[in-house]
């Protein structure tokens, strides 16, 4: 979880290789430079269709085995037609951050040698898709998480998908701080972090607890969490970014930072009312210095839940954007049409096993030619 590189535990070249001692090394090679393959398309799809361009904000890779176990099925899943499908799947397969139990039934599907690779995408959406929708929302509504929670990782696919970029340089307070130039676009070159909208260090005297970025706790919300990149938090440091700035050109960013959008209209009027409420607190006596925390900390879940809800539905429209493109490039409308493709380009069926003593019936009955009735 949040390395700068990933692999699957199979897929060193070592341990391959002992996996495989029977086969000649010719074949082994021939096996180790497909395995290698699907690996690079599982990156590039991540990288070009779903903005992950930095692996520290991958999740993990088991996960996404299936999807590895697709692409060794089918090859020609590799080509550019069907990258917004394979797209479609592996974030759903993220969100839906599934248990060994369940990877390994989704493996199991990928696998199925009676199946073609439509038919066979389409039963893994159909298992996948309740899964990343029931736990997305689930996410969404809890009021704590980590800066290492899979959902604030995704965050950064889904800002990038949005074009983010860092937001105003008049955001900073401290005006020898500011950075000169135009906001920075998230990137991997641009070191992107995540920061709190409300400062950690400041919530610490209202919590009466001083929160580890790596602790799960409400302090560390997603609601409370968007992504900048290295240079513009460092120059904002420990200090409430002034989201009240209003910079011509900047709403749709704003909006990529889940700050104005329809759900989160209220968003900037309980962000200012908070932070005043946080800057008296430190003014305030011990007998009213209770009755403040309580208010920060009712306004404080109201803001992180209007942030929250705001994330999910942006989760909810890219998923139906990627859908639509998705299907539009095959010439279908819905998923199941997925199931009706048994002939001409569509019929993608799955390798023959090599170096197998045995295969199955299905591989021995396309060896006839027969019609695909």
């Amino acid at each position: 979880t949040g390395r700068s590189s990933f692999s699957f535990d199979p897929v060193g070249r070592d341990s391959f290789r002992e996996g495989f001692g029977r086969l000649s090394g010719q074949d082994v090679d021939s096996l180790w430079a497909e395995t290698l393959r699907a690996t690079r398309t599982l990156r590039d799809v991540l990288e070009l269709q779903l903005n992950c361009d930095d692996l520290r904000m991958l999740p993990d890779a088991t996960g996404f085995l299936p999807i590895a176990q697709l692409l060794i099925q089918y090859p020609t899943l590799a080509t550019a037609r069907y990258q917004k499908l394979l797209a479609s799947l592996i974030i759903r397969t993220a969100l839906a951050n599934p248990d060994s139990r369940e990877w390994a039934q989704w493996v199991t599907l990928a696998g199925d040698p009676a199946s073609n690779a439509l038919q066979t995408i389409h039963a893994l959406h159909k298992a996948i898709a309740p899964k990343a929708s029931e736990r997305l929302e689930a996410a969404m509504k809890s009021e704590e998480s980590s800066l290492q929670d899979r959902y604030v990782l995704l965050l950064y696919w889904l800002q990038r998908q949005l074009n983010a970029f860092d937001l105003s340089c008049d955001c900073i307070p401290e005006v020898k701080s500011r950075l000169s130039g135009p906001p920075i676009k998230l990137s991997r070159e641009a070191m992107a972090e995540k920061g709190h909208m409300i400062p950690r260090s400041k919530l610490a005297r209202v919590f009466g607890i001083d929160v580890r970025p790596t602790e799960t706790h409400e302090v560390n919300s997603i609601g409370n969490l968007t992504y900048m990149s290295f240079a513009f938090n460092r120059a904002l440091g420990d200090d409430f970014p002034n989201l009240s700035v209003d910079v011509d050109g900047t709403k749709q960013n704003l909006a990529a930072h889940f700050i104005s959008t329809e759900v989160s209209q209220g968003f900037m009027e309980s962000y200012d009312t908070l932070k005043r409420l946080m800057m008296r607190l430190s003014d305030a006596d011990d007998s009213d210095d209770e009755r403040g925390r309580d208010v920060i900390i009712k306004r404080f879940r109201k803001l992180t839940g209007i942030r929250r809800l705001a994330i999910h539905q942006g989760f909810e429209r890219w998923l139906a954007d990627l859908d639509a493109a998705a299907l539009a490039d095959l010439g279908f409308a819905t998923w199941d049409d997925l199931v009706t493709a048994r002939t001409g380009e569509h019929r993608l069926e799955p390798q023959k096993p090599r170096f197998a003593v045995e295969t199955h019936a299905a591989h021995s009955v396309r060896d006839l030619g027969l019609p695909d009735e």
